[in-house]
């Protein structure tokens, strides 16, 4: 269940047997540099996690991370979504977004959520597109906002 979005976020991810601190340009154009390891398929390593920096480890067991980080990212969307019905590829969308932003992050797009439970995904698309995430990741971000708009 899932695959289609699974196999969206596993390429929009990239991946990577061994731990990285990303660097890209923000939305202002100045440099960033994440203050935390990534792994896997965007993995976000934490407090507890067993990997270390430098250390290679196997596809498989990255693949099960994924999957644990793919279930977390499910049910923050589903609370996103709360009890509005939306079309499929709307919740695929939310799920995408959530797994790479964070459930945190994804509930201050208020004016993003009023309009995906007004059902008015074209203003819902609009939303993300006048956000600073979507400035910042523009070319991961405009296939997201097409399938909203088109919705």
């Amino acid at each position: 269940m899932y695959q289609e979005v699974k196999d969206k976020i596993k390429k929009s991810e990239g991946y990577s047997s061994t731990g990285y601190f990303l660097n890209y340009k923000g939305a202002d154009g100045q440099d960033i540099q994440e203050d935390f390891m990534t792994i896997g398929y965007g993995h976000k390593c934490v407090d507890g996690d067993p990997y270390e920096p430098g250390v290679e480890y196997s596809k498989e067991v990255l693949e099960q991370q994924f999957e644990k980080d793919f279930l977390v990212y499910l049910n923050a969307a589903e609370r996103y979504i709360g009890d509005c019905e939306v079309p499929e590829a709307i919740k695929d969308c939310v799920i995408e977004i959530a797994y790479n932003i964070g459930e945190p992050k994804l509930f201050q797009f208020v004016k993003m959520r009023q309009a995906m439970k007004d059902g008015n995904f074209v203003e819902m698309a609009n939303q993300l597109k006048d956000s600073r995430l979507y400035r910042t990741l523009t070319s991961r971000y405009e296939p997201i906002v097409k399938i909203i708009q088109e919705a």
